[in-house]
């Protein structure tokens, strides 16, 4: 009987790979190749892809044991290597952390929630009756304060549970751990193969062709990833594989008859040998190391700091591995040599000065010189404070973009959000609290723990080098997390989803290898008794064992109907953001080419009706596909009311909108058709972008509670209500409540302490809005030049500025 790998028992089920298992293998596959070319993973198209092959996976993997189990009996049911001890942990952690995201979106009573999330109670006082005065419709029912994003992030998270689980049972022989380490090598090579083309030959565009609103690909090389950090991150994850595949073509060639002359204890059990014969999936040496070459090459133009100390950090991991390992031998270092040799003729080809610049700020040892704009630490120190306000529960998976500008206006004078707190580690404490804070400790300790036991004293060298691969990789990923968001990568996280569950079933087999019996014979023997035993207890008690049969068939079966009903919530989840990202990516571009004009015309917007009522086509588009999308509604306030007020300068009665609403509400009117009716008269049928403009902005607050312009606008258009002020004041300060740094809004409490009579409040308000950045300066300075005479406009403005 041949030597076999050891934790793998007999099973004719997976020899021959029916069609479910190879279903299986190409969605796990479709997860390392296609979903990083899908702008990482973070365009909403590619999570829809990632979620289709999560499911199909499961899916696919438990109709494969359904028709096991009937073909073959009880025998297919078990997972050979893994036993309840080493699954248990890791699902318990999932478990929990969907548990998290759940309560963080279930309407909870307004007792439990003051109690589980006080902070949020206390800035929505308007949700929660706080101000007196008017009432609001309802109260803010959840943890979250933004959970249609918390529950698209369930999604993702369900899905990297999906992938793990899928994988830890896939993984039936070293032969599986080493196949996925070969494809996230070649994932790596594909993508800096790509990136290194498309920069050379950029126009600027995605693929050529796609045209993104806040990225392009003329500067440094990206790949299909918007952010220069989280290609070079996607590289280092396959730093350690690209390693492992070149030691051990190395090891392949030196070896008699493709067989490893040494090396690690053989060890005798019902797989194959745990060092291996050679296969079909071998690569020639200087293959490997050219690919090694091109990747660390690629990554460092990149420019990305962080990602060249991630990919240098899973180097020498996986280096350190080999040679503690025994196998880095003369011929892999000569190997490595050619790589750095073929990396730096590169480099002086393409862009080496550059390279040297951002390699001389680590020599430099200067934190400023690393963060030289301060912009990372602006953020982490906004992000802290964040996280300590909410630090029961977390304000909810997503929210960190509505939840910073409570705490820091460094981009709003640029129209830009901080989307993510440049730190895994932060933004997770902001949005899950402490509850997400242990279960990442968990998480981060149980891979930590599964890497050191597949690297153990006594492990077959063949099982360790594959350990210090995955080790490699998953250190990579924990260390830019620190200083970058790759954690909200899908693409990364996928795959640190497929090696976590990999380095589990090495540290199995790596623990079965460390108790196995050396004898071949004595092994051999002792299989075919247990077989022989089998056998006889199946024909001695058939109706048991059939009836055990039937049990696992429908424990099976009922896996199949849950994942179903599961798979369609969460393919049906991600459809919609999938069909109207390009509609907003498209508005973006020509908004943001377009609107930069508007900038520079202090009060006169340059943009013409046609482009107006195109953008506002766009949108809806956009909201019709997915109503979720809050940046989607916010835009349609602002493009519903610029369209107004271009329409009312050409109107019969051009009044302003200050003066319409002064003037409505004036009136008493008795019921909502004579307003309708006085505004048709007053204004003409384009008041009807008001309306819209509220109704849109009434749904980006119910979506997300934080947003302080909606609540401007609620504001400024109660009139349409009926309100006689009480809401329209109750909204400002809503509005104060969670963007106190906002220069719109400080702007409009300067407006109305005006009007009401408080001219020291009023210069307050307007000094703090004048801090807040150039753009909101000359939007001040064009509202007190339109209700100040000339002759004291001079000594307002200078009492502000000083």
């Amino acid at each position: 009987m041949g030597r076999q790998e050891v934790g793998h028992a007999a099973s004719p089920v997976h020899e021959d790979r029916g069609v479910f298992l190879r279903l299986v293998d190409a969605c796990l596959a479709g997860v390392v190749f296609l979903v990083p070319l899908l702008m990482g993973g973070r365009h909403a198209v590619g999570q829809l892809a990632l979620t289709v092959l999560a499911v199909t996976a499961a899916l696919a993997w438990s109709a494969d044991r359904l028709t096991a189990c009937r073909r073959n009996g009880l025998s297919a049911s078990g997972i050979p290597g893994l036993t309840f001890r080493d699954g248990f942990p890791p699902t318990l952690v999932l478990l929990l952390g969907v548990a998290l995201l759940l309560v963080q979106t279930a309407p909870l009573p307004g007792w439990l929630l003051t109690r589980l999330a006080p902070h949020t109670a206390e800035i929505l006082s308007l949700w929660h009756g706080g101000q007196g005065g008017s009432a609001w419709p309802a109260a803010w029912p959840c943890i979250s304060l933004a959970p249609a994003e918390t529950m698209a992030s369930l999604v993702i998270f369900l899905d990297y549970g999906l992938l793990f689980l899928v994988a830890l049972q896939r993984i039936r022989r070293i032969e599986d751990v080493e196949r996925l380490l070969r494809w996230c090598a070649a994932s790596a090579v594909v993508m800096a193969t790509f990136g290194i083309v498309q920069f050379v030959t950029s126009n600027g565009r995605f693929f050529w062709f796609y045209e993104h609103p806040l990225a392009v690909t003329s500067d440094v090389a990206k790949g299909s990833f918007t952010n220069r950090n989280h290609f070079a991150q996607f590289l280092a994850l396959g730093i350690g594989p690209l390693v492992w595949w070149l030691q051990d073509a190395l090891r392949r060639k030196s070896a008699p008859h493709g067989r490893p002359s040494g090396g690690g204890r053989r060890v005798a059990s019902s797989g194959s040998n745990l060092q291996g014969a050679r296969t079909d999936d071998d690569l020639p040496a200087y293959w490997a190391g050219l690919m090694l070459g091109i990747v660390v090459f690629v990554g460092l133009l990149s420019l990305s700091r962080g990602g060249m100390a991630a990919m240098a950090l899973a180097a020498v991991i996986s280096a350190l591995v080999c040679w503690r390992t025994k196998v880095f031998s003369g011929r892999l270092l000569a190997a490595l040599g050619g790589a750095a040799v073929l990396i730096g003729v590169s480099l002086g080809i393409f862009g080496l000065d550059r390279v040297r610049d951002r390699l001389e700020d680590f020599s430099a040892g200067s934190l400023d010189r690393l963060d030289q704009s301060a912009g990372r630490r602006t953020i982490w120190a906004a992000a802290f404070s964040a996280a300590t306000d909410f630090a029961p529960l977390g304000a909810g998976v997503g929210s960190f973009v509505s939840v910073y500008p409570m705490y820091h206006n460094a981009l709003a004078d640029e129209d830009r959000d901080a989307t993510h707190a440049e730190s895994g580690y932060l933004q997770l404490f902001v949005e899950t609290g402490l509850p997400g804070v242990l279960l990442l400790a968990a998480g981060i300790a149980l891979c930590a723990w599964w890497c050191v036991s597949g690297l153990r004293a006594g492990t077959p060298s063949r099982l360790r080098v594959c350990a210090g691969a995955i080790a490699a990789s998953l250190a990579a990923s924990a260390a830019h997390s620190a200083v970058d968001f790759v954690w909200y990568v899908p693409a990364c996280m996928a795959i640190v989803a497929l090696l976590a569950a990999a380095a589990l079933r090495v540290r199995g087999f790596a623990r079965d290898a460390r108790v196995a019996v050396p004898a071949t014979a004595k092994r051999a023997t002792l299989v075919a008794v247990r077989a022989s035993a089998q056998r006889m207890m199946m024909d001695a008690v058939p109706a048991t064992a059939k009836r055990a049969t039937i049990g696992t068939s429908l424990h099976w079966a009922a896996a199949i109907l849950a994942l179903s009903v599961l798979g369609v919530w969460m393919i049906g989840n991600r459809v919609g953001p999938a069909v109207a990202q390009p509609y907003f990516d498209r508005f973006m571009v020509e908004y943001l080419a377009v609107n930069a004009r508007a900038a520079e015309a202090f009060d006169n917007d340059p943009v013409d009706q046609q482009t107006l009522a195109g953008w506002i086509s766009l949108l809806e588009s956009a909201v019709r596909c997915d109503s979720n999308h809050v940046a989607a509604h916010l835009r349609l306030v602002e493009i519903h009311q610029r369209l107004f007020e271009k329409l009312q300068q050409g109107g019969v009665n051009s009044m302003p909108l200050r003066h319409v609403s002064d003037a409505a509400a004036q009136q008493a009117f008795p019921t909502p058709d004579a307003l309708r009716t006085w505004l048709s008269a007053a204004v003409g049928p384009h008041w009807e972008h008001l309306s819209l403009a509220r109704c849109h902005a009434e749904q980006a607050v119910a979506l997300s509670p934080l947003q302080g312009r909606a609540y401007l606008v609620l504001s400024e258009l109660s009139f349409l209500s009926g309100d006689r002020g009480t809401l329209a004041q109750d909204c400002l300060k809503q509005a104060l409540a969670v963007r106190p740094l906002d220069g719109a809004v400080l702007l409009a409490a300067s407006q109305r302490a005006s009007l009401a009579g408080d001219p020291q409040g009023a210069l307050a308000y307007a000094k703090l809005s004048f801090q807040a950045g150039q753009h909101q300066r000359r939007q001040g300075l064009a509202a007190l030049s339109a209700g100040t005479p000339d002759d004291s406009l001079p000594a307002l403005i200078d009492s502000i500025l000083v």
